[in-house]
């Protein structure tokens, strides 16, 4: 992917998503297991792991004026070895400007905060 923001440099990567564990442990690494995000230059290298282990990448976003990638992603919530629609969805927000793991949007604690206001 390439990222033009205003005022600087082309950024441009490689998003690999990757299925390295069997999350479900049915001894097959395949589409029902989780899939990790990772970044690379465009030679392949200095790849970089960008969103955390036990989630699957459902889908992202590239925004240039933020030089950033949002990924949606889906969380083994209640450990249960599948992603289902009982489990939490988050938003990574990975920084091209120093690529690495990414930031999840909604912490936990800000997740209790607002259930704590939708349920009172």
């Amino acid at each position: 992917m390439e990222v033009k923001a205003a005022d600087k440099p082309t950024t441009k990567v490689w998003l690999y998503k990757i299925i390295d564990q069997d999350t479900n442990i049915d001894k097959k690494l395949n589409s029902e297991d989780g899939t990790i995000g990772y970044l690379s230059d465009l030679s392949g290298k200095n790849l970089q792991q960008i969103t955390p282990n036990n989630t699957r990448i459902i889908s992202w976003v590239v925004v240039p004026s933020e030089n950033a990638i949002f990924i949606k992603i889906i969380k083994d919530s209640d450990n249960d070895k599948k992603f289902t629609k009982e489990d939490k969805t988050n938003f990574v927000k990975v920084n091209l400007d120093k690529i690495g793991m990414g930031i999840e949007i909604i912490s936990d604690q800000i997740e209790q905060e607002l259930k704590s206001y939708v349920f009172q």
